[in-house]
């Protein structure tokens, strides 16, 4: 029942005088439908908001989403050498001996890893050379690399530097040196160790 229409008809009832007992007992009826309905709906209109915030409330208590895992993975580095960097019997005295990165006594490192990867080159040269009596035979290292195997069209390479392996997957790292022979220089099997790193820049 509509509660403004009862609250006009309780209006006009009252003013109807000459409808007597009539329009009493109407008026009492609707008096007592007003106040019974008029708190149901507020109840039923509270209800409501409350179920609306409840379920706002459930809807937000918890999210998700999602993430792809993804790797690539590449061909591991390698390196190796050719040959070991021989500077054969020298005479005392004989002064500077140098074997150029482009001879072919020089050592050739084949470094092989993923295409058009960058990669570090490091190294470590000895200053001098050892005998067994550990005497020094002075000694400076030449290195040069490329991306192909011609060593005579190699460029300086300094410890540290940053190369990308070619379409091949290969850099070539040449070793030469120079010794210097003095008159004095004790006699003896002289020996020192070159070591080069490589590894990817990512």
């Amino acid at each position: 029942m509509d509660v403004w229409k009862l609250l006009a008809r309780n209006s006009e009832g009252r003013r109807c005088k000459h409808d007597g007992h009539a329009s009493h007992n109407e008026s009492h009826i609707i008096y007592h439908i007003f106040f019974l309905e008029y708190p149901m709906n507020k109840f039923l209109a509270l209800a409501g908001i409350v179920a609306f915030g409840a379920i706002t409330a459930s809807a937000q208590k918890s999210a998700s989403t999602s993430a792809q895992c993804t790797t690539v993975v590449v061909r591991s580095l390698s390196i190796e050498a050719n040959q070991d960097l021989d500077f054969g019997f020298q005479a005392q005295g004989v002064g500077e001996v140098k074997i150029p990165t482009e001879s072919n006594k020089a050592v050739r490192f084949t470094i092989t890893g993923e295409e058009w990867m960058d990669v570090r080159i490091t190294y470590a040269a000895p200053n001098a050379l050892l005998n067994q009596n550990g005497s020094k035979l002075p000694f400076s290292a030449l290195v040069a690399v490329n991306d192909e195997d011609k060593a005579a069209s190699a460029t300086d390479l300094a410890s540290g530097d940053v190369r990308t392996l070619s379409g091949k997957g290969n850099q070539f790292v040449y070793l030469g040196g120079v010794i210097d022979v003095a008159k004095d220089q004790d006699r003896g099997f002289y020996t020192g160790q070159f070591d080069i790193n490589v590894e990817y820049t990512f």
